[in-house]
């Protein structure tokens, strides 16, 4: 799991300003931990959502732990619904993605105002963002079925 925490992190910062439309990426560091969380289950999903997040609350501006919070609680509800859905069920995975990504975007601006950190996310911003995220989510599903096929 380092390796794939270490790979996928080099991803999301070489691709994060190149993958997406304006100014509204793919996080694909939040992707990850939910298909993991899909495949492997909550533990697994809790994981390395934490470690991602912590990862990139470190070596990123921002508040410390905001990430590493949010995305333990992406692992933990996505790894929730494991064997709940059919694998070829892009349609549910879908909407579970766009669901999770506008929490995680919902939190993210509670913590924030919680802290008087500044944002600057609208709700038209998340609603794209959610979607985006949610449209690429069942191609990094498949990359990580095949990662753990080993």
């Amino acid at each position: 799991m380092i390796v794939l925490l270490i790979a996928a992190f080099i991803l999301h910062v070489l691709l994060h300003r190149y993958l997406g439309i304006g100014s509204i990426g793919i996080n694909l560091l939040s992707l990850v931990t939910i298909n993991i969380a899909l495949v492997r289950g909550s533990e697994k999903g809790q994981s390395f959502g934490f470690f991602s997040g912590l990862l990139e609350d470190v070596l990123t501006a921002g508040l410390l732990g905001e990430r590493a919070l949010l995305r333990t609680l992406l692992g933990f509800t996505a790894g929730k619904m494991k064997g709940k859905f059919s694998e070829g069920n892009i349609i549910f995975q879908f909407f579970l993605t766009f669901i999770l990504i506008i929490t995680y975007s919902l939190l993210a601006i509670l913590i924030r105002r919680i802290f008087a950190e500044p944002y600057t996310i609208n709700f038209g911003s998340i609603l794209l963002y959610s979607m985006l995220n949610a449209a690429v989510s069942p191609i990094v599903y498949k990359i990580i079925l095949i990662i753990y096929a080993r």
